[in-house]
């Protein structure tokens, strides 16, 4: 937790000693605790079809009376003996639900009795401000994150027609003191707890003793350590500001983090990935990270025994600015939390209808979160594909999803578009394209053996490019992190290169944010941005060639200039005067050895200087390669 939010509650010393509204919001909102081992386990009741098809919620006929019991006039969403809390209540079309209610401990009331509209709106106590949504808030889903403990025994029953809905539940070890939520003593405490609930809106960083500050220049290739650390210690907060020259969303600039002195690091992956940069001029103000224009803020407790070291690499063609900030607390050594933090970027390679297998970990530790970027080919649909996360080998007590947008907390495709909350958003929806992430802090997964994460092929045969990372802890040494072979590709970009024409590519997305590509009536690509500032498209050339490389583009009228690479060098084109008919032109790439791979090509397109570029347009017309006499 942030430091504003402790010193909130400590103010407020008039609440019960016991625990309470408060407490129990503390402790699911503390990010701290990840970093240490956790014994409890994740549970999930959810209208997933049974069958392992697609007919989630209810959807054939008979379905729901089959998979559900009838109590107290409605039908039993979930059951559980403690002790344990509900950490997570996910649901959509909920027109023919009429009332929730919440049994404790086999009492034959239900302490908690609401229509959906008071569970989810954010007006009835204690279902307020950011820990809850409607399908409004959360992009077609109903979310609630308002932790509920019971000591012995927790019932979910509701009232009408129900069709969609997941509930993760937080079961504890045996043995673990949990007070059932109490009505009267949480309302109690209703000042305090929302006075905690506003104070996550205010972005209070740790205090100004421990902040440090750093600026950088890296040049094309460079990899340098920004940050060298020893002893023992906690980073309670890391700050990346980009050169505003610069695009934040380049894929070229990688983040390396080593614990302890480790061969290996843990966190290996592009930054922009990490950052969700590519989400255009749409701000981010979660719990875990906010974004705000070209700073971002990561607020992940990164505990370390031994040292610690960030470095940064620049993979690209381009000169990289970039400043760090960071809040960094001394331990004591044997004070230390033991798990470590890891992210890991993964990728799908070429879109196609095949399933995703995220991340797969051997070892302890706790998953808590996923971010995805996701590039459909013709609709959405894709969406459909569940998600399966497996805990410790257990796959017959697997959590089983209902579609991507229902893990995301949205509904529907997210039918209310982008979208960013507290704990999980959509914050880029263009077409088929989305940018996804939820972070599970409350809600988080532990495991003591090993982990997968994984997303079914879409039922539809809808083709689709996977790309995204897992965040979790994890109690070192331990095997690596396995991931797909095709990590390195990330997203698929259009081969130019496997015919020579641009006809035969199947159009997928670039990497930027608020760029994309479309085809042409003739064939050609269409490369589209509405940055104001520059975009960069990448593209792969995937056959061996040695010779000279030729570009062929044509410009519109007073629209961008373009410089392209097939290596480190830039070449750079004039724009094309407004009001001037134009024509087909080439340019140039030289004349280079490629090997069989994946070789990237980088198109570019800068503002002129009498205009902006928002909304532009610019045509590649195809790649020729000539062999060299």
């Amino acid at each position: 937790m942030r430091w504003a939010v402790m010193a909130l509650v400590l103010l407020g010393g008039s609440r019960a000693v016991s625990a309470g509204a408060v407490d129990e919001l503390l402790r699911a909102l503390d990010s701290e605790r990840l970093t240490r081992p956790d014994s409890a386990r994740i549970v999930r009741f959810s209208s997933a079809d049974p069958s392992g098809g697609n007919s989630d919620g209810f959807q054939a006929r008979g379905a729901l009376e089959a998979a559900l019991r009838r109590d107290a006039g409605g039908w039993v969403l979930a059951e559980a003996e403690g002790p344990g809390r509900l950490v997570r209540l996910w649901m959509t079309q909920l027109d023919k639900v009429e009332r929730l209610r919440f049994y404790f401990d086999h009492e034959p009331a239900p302490r908690i009795d609401l229509t959906p509209a008071e569970l989810f709106d954010g007006r009835v106590f204690p279902f307020l401000g950011s820990l809850v949504g409607n399908e409004r808030r959360s992009s077609g889903g109903f979310i609630s994150y308002v932790p509920l403990p019971f000591a012995r025994h927790l019932k979910v029953i509701a009232i009408g027609a129900v069709r969609f809905y997941q509930i993760d539940l937080r079961l504890e070890a045996e043995g673990t003191p949990v007070e059932s939520y109490d009505p009267e003593r949480w309302a109690g405490e209703s000042a305090i707890y929302e006075s905690v609930l506003a104070s996550l809106d205010a972005w209070d960083q740790e205090p100004a003793g421990l902040r440090r500050h750093t600026a950088h220049r890296l040049a094309a290739g460079e990899r340098r350590v920004v940050r060298t650390l020893s002893g023992a210690g906690l980073i309670h907060a890391l700050r990346f500001r980009l050169d505003p020259e610069l695009a934040p969303e380049s894929l070229e600039l990688w983040l390396q983090i080593r614990w302890d002195g480790a061969a290996a690091p843990c966190v290996d992956l592009p930054l922009a990935e990490l950052l969700i940069s590519r989400t255009g001029s749409r701000s981010i103000h979660g719990l875990m990270f906010r974004t705000d224009q070209n700073e971002f803020d990561l607020a992940w407790k990164m505990p370390f025994a031994d040292g610690a070291e960030l470095a940064l690499e620049n993979r690209g063609p381009l000169e990289q600015g970039l400043e760090l900030t960071d809040w960094v607390e001394p331990s004591l050594p044997g004070a230390v939390a033991p798990l470590r933090f890891h992210a890991a970027w993964n990728g799908s390679g070429a879109p196609g209808a095949n399933g995703f297998e995220l991340v797969r970990l051997a070892g302890e530790g706790t998953l808590v979160g996923v971010q995805l970027a996701l590039a459909g080919g013709r609709s959405l649909e894709y969406l459909e594909s569940d998600e399966t996360i497996v805990v410790d080998g257990r796959e017959a007590e697997a959590l089983q999803g209902t579609g991507v947008e229902d893990f995301f907390n949205g509904g529907f495709f997210f039918s209310r578009g982008a979208f960013t909350q507290l704990l999980h958003g959509c914050p880029l929806k263009i077409a088929q394209r989305l940018a996804l992430y939820r972070h599970l802090v409350p809600d988080a997964v532990p495991f003591q053996r090993s982990l997968e994460v994984r997303f079914e092929p879409p039922p539809t045969g809808e083709s689709v490019a996977w790309s995204g990372l897992a965040l979790w802890y994890q109690k070192e040494p331990h095997p690596p992190a396995r991931l797909e072979p095709q990590r390195a590709a990330g997203l698929a970009w259009p081969d130019l290169a496997a015919t020579g024409s641009l006809a035969a590519a199947e159009l997928v997305m670039d990497r930027a944010a608020g760029n994309w590509v479309q085809a042409g009536s003739d064939g050609q690509l269409l490369l589209q941005t509405s940055s104001r500032r520059w975009a960069a498209f990448y593209f792969l050339l995937s056959r061996s060639h040695f010779g000279r490389i030729w570009m062929h583009y044509r410009e519109r009228p007073g629209r961008p200039r373009l410089r392209a690479s097939l290596g480190a060098t830039m070449i750079q084109l004039g724009a094309a005067e407004a009001g001037v008919e134009t024509r087909p032109e080439r340019l140039d790439l030289g004349c280079v050895d490629l090997k069989a791979g994946l070789n990237r090509l980088l198109v570019i397109l800068e503002p002129t200087p009498s205009r902006g570029m928002s909304n532009s347009i610019f045509e590649l017309l195809g790649i020729q390669m000539e062999a060299e006499p």
